[in-house]
């Protein structure tokens, strides 16, 4: 008795929920008259952008003599032409460190062992690696993947042949094998209370 109750509970808070003006308004259609407001004009954030412009202005100037940005660089390059070794070995780092903090918490277990073992065995496998990024891209795996994430195809748009503003009911009926006198293609004639 106490789930139907949950459920009916969650169910009048969902229709509230869609039923309110703010969802109205958040999954609304956009409307063709929308007005855009630069926000760089505004008295609030237009003070913040324009801090954030100038600060990353100054930045890019600085970045090609930068040694954090010839280490980010060099780092990238690097995970582009063995990114199953940068993951493995970050996730490697990612368990060394969480096993401490474990550890150090006195919460370490004989499965929680076994798991961290596993997991720092996988990250060595991967760290052996010498696949480039565009060999990786084109595994079977990767072109499954990318077929079940990417969006569908939008539908083609056909529109029907008008005369004088009037949908042809002729050739839409010659195209279905019927003749508008109520013969069919092949000569015979065909019963006209059925659809």
């Amino acid at each position: 008795m106490s789930s139907s109750r949950l459920v009916g509970f969650v169910t009048r808070c969902k229709q509230c929920a869609n039923s309110s003006a703010g969802y109205r308004w958040l999954t609304a259609e956009p409307e063709p008259d929308v007005i855009v407001v630069d926000l760089r004009e505004t008295r609030t954030v237009g003070p913040v952008i324009r801090t954030i412009d100038r600060t990353v202005r100054e930045l890019a100037a600085g970045a090609p003599s930068s040694a954090v940005a010839g280490a980010g660089t060099a780092l990238a390059a690097a995970a582009r032409d063995r990114p199953l070794r940068a993951v493995s070995a970050f996730g490697l780092l990612a368990v060394l460190g969480s096993f401490l903090a474990t550890g150090l918490a006195s919460a370490l277990s004989g499965p929680l062992l076994a798991v961290y073992l596993l997991l720092v065995a996988l990250a060595a496998l991967g760290l052996r690696s010498t696949r480039h990024l565009d060999d990786l891209l084109e595994t079977r795996i990767v072109h499954t993947l990318t077929a079940a994430f990417e969006p569908p195809e939008p539908p083609a748009t056909t529109e029907p042949a008008e005369t004088n503003g009037d949908t042809d009911v002729g050739s839409a009926l010659e195209s279905a094998g019927r003749s508008t006198d109520g013969t069919s293609s092949d000569g015979g004639w065909t019963d006209r209370t059925q659809s």
